[in-house]
């Protein structure tokens, strides 16, 4: 069996473990240490990053601004103005709209440029450092596990940093916009819709923790499931000759027994979930149509007012929810990210000498002379 080397001691690598694409124990918070060393990796893409940002820091001023105009429109429709004097409520909207079609597009391209960037860079530095340890470290590890770190741990990492940029930049924004709008129009009844934000924020917490756990197990059912029936084929020789059909069959029922257990759990739990932040953001809009309503019959706030609080209340929700994903997903590839930068340190045991790499430094961009090898020794 192949065994990798942990410090002094070495910790087998199980078949199982060579399918299996995430950390098996859940991991109770984030390693902010760990992940500066990750977004280092990011720094030759600091001005597509600080694009990315102002994308989406437009994204959040439209989101906020148009409710705003929608209700200030209403009020002059209902205050008897002229159609010349909605002209300007139109151009707005044309302004803002053909902004933000630009910024998606900007943070669509920014994103993708970022996330094949680092892929790139992390694979790059990961295969060179591959070139430099010794035959003994690649005799411990198994080919598919080697792969598994350029491939698809490189991928998780690059494909979720632009994006976890984006979402926190507009969320974060977008909360202080919708917030500070509402307190600007009606301070009373913006108390009132806020009313559902902690709620809102303890179900996401709870909700995306479970979510994170489940996950985990199931890809771990996953994979030993995908283990046992690899073993079944390559051992079919074996079976047949210990006469081990039962017991194989009764073991790969467990596991897939297992399997369809986690992914039961889930699948129920994501559609709880969603219901239960749609209702609260209901709620939100039922509190701000009641309190907003009674305002409104007693002429201490306007239609327009109104309506724009019951968007408010409808988009409140959604930042909320891409957030609490994002960190989610970030825990989640916590462990790709220390599979990576584990390789990225891993230090050879072998290593030329300073005098050798002197020697290789001074030759280096003029002709080497006759005789002499490259490492500075006699040619052959």
């Amino acid at each position: 069996m192949p065994s990798r080397r942990l410090g002094s001691s070495e910790e087998p690598l199980t078949t199982a473990a060579l399918y299996e694409d995430d950390a098996v124990q859940p991991q109770g918070r984030l390693d902010f240490g760990l992940w500066r060393r990750i977004v280092a990796h990011a720094r030759p893409y600091r001005f597509h990053l600080a694009g990315l940002a102002g994308c989406g820091l437009y994204a959040a001023f439209v989101d906020a601004a148009l409710p705003l105009i929608t209700g200030r429109l209403i009020d002059a429709a209902v205050g008897g103005a002229s159609l010349s004097a909605l002209v300007p409520f139109a151009l707005g909207y044309a302004v803002l709209l053909t902004g933000l079609s630009i910024a998606i597009w900007g943070f669509i391209r920014l994103a993708g440029l970022v996330a094949t960037g680092v892929c790139y860079d992390l694979r790059r530095e990961g295969f060179a450092r591959m070139q430099a340890l010794p035959f003994a470290w690649f005799d411990a590890r198994p080919t598919g596990w080697l792969v598994t770190r350029l491939t698809s741990d490189c991928e998780k990492i690059s494909s979720l940093m632009p994006w976890f940029l984006l979402d926190l930049t507009w969320g974060c924004s977008l909360l202080v916009g919708i917030s500070f709008v509402m307190f600007l129009l009606d301070w009373r009844l913006a108390l009132v819709v806020l009313t559902i934000v902690p709620p809102l924020t303890l179900l996401s917490l709870v909700f995306q923790n479970k979510l994170l756990l489940s996950s985990r197990l199931m890809r771990r059912s996953r994979a030993r499931l995908t283990a046992s029936y690899t073993e079944g084929l390559q051992g079919v020789r074996t079976t047949k000759t210990l006469v081990r059909e039962a017991g194989n069959l009764g073991e790969f029922q467990q596991e897939s027994g297992d399997m369809f257990a986690h992914s039961l759990r889930n699948a129920v739990q994501s559609a709880v979930y969603l219901p239960m932040v749609m209702t609260l953001g209901s709620l939100g809009v039922g509190l701000a149509l009641w309190r907003g309503g009674l305002g409104v019959g007693e002429g201490a706030v306007s239609l327009g007012t109104l309506v724009a609080f019951m968007q408010y209340a409808a988009q409140f929700t959604m930042p909320i929810q891409e957030m609490a994903e994002r960190f989610t997903q970030l825990q989640g590839a916590q462990a790709a990210a220390e599979r990576v930068q584990s390789l990225l340190d891993t230090t050879p045991e072998i290593r030329d000498s300073e005098e050798v790499r002197a020697q290789v430094a001074a030759w280096a961009g003029r002709e080497r002379p006759a005789g002499v090898a490259l490492d500075g020794g006699q040619e052959r």
